[in-house]
């Protein structure tokens, strides 16, 4: 699904969530951002598919064993990342607008919980 926000970047939220990933940690393989997105095998997949025909993201091989793959952002990768994260953190301000600071340090603190007992999708 695209956000009516990202869509002018052309950009979906499980591409956005790979694109947030791989800014926080650098590189990743799939099975690291399928863990840390909460998305099922198929969709990081495809998502991942998605971002390497963009030229959002590459792919190599990791050297030491050829079944694993390391998943890095590119050039392009990181620019649509900048553009979008503001958009994010925009749309995170007006959301939170309502809330005094107890209430969002309370949100995260109730999210960051609940993350660590989503199982993959």
């Amino acid at each position: 699904t695209t956000s009516p926000r990202y869509k002018h970047h052309g950009i979906s939220s499980p591409e956005w969530r790979v694109l947030a990933i791989l800014c926080e940690y650098g590189v990743a393989s799939s099975k690291f951002l399928r863990e840390h997105s909460a998305m099922s095998k198929t969709r990081i997949n495809r998502t991942i598919e998605s971002l390497i025909d963009s030229g959002c993201i590459i792919r190599k091989l990791e050297p030491s064993d050829r079944r694993k793959n390391i998943i890095s952002l590119t050039a392009k990768g990181k620019s649509v990342f900048k553009k979008v994260g503001k958009i994010a953190h925009e749309t995170q301000e007006e959301w939170l607008e309502s809330f005094s600071k107890d209430e969002i340090s309370t949100l995260h603190q109730l999210l960051d919980k609940l993350e660590k007992n989503i199982p993959a999708l």
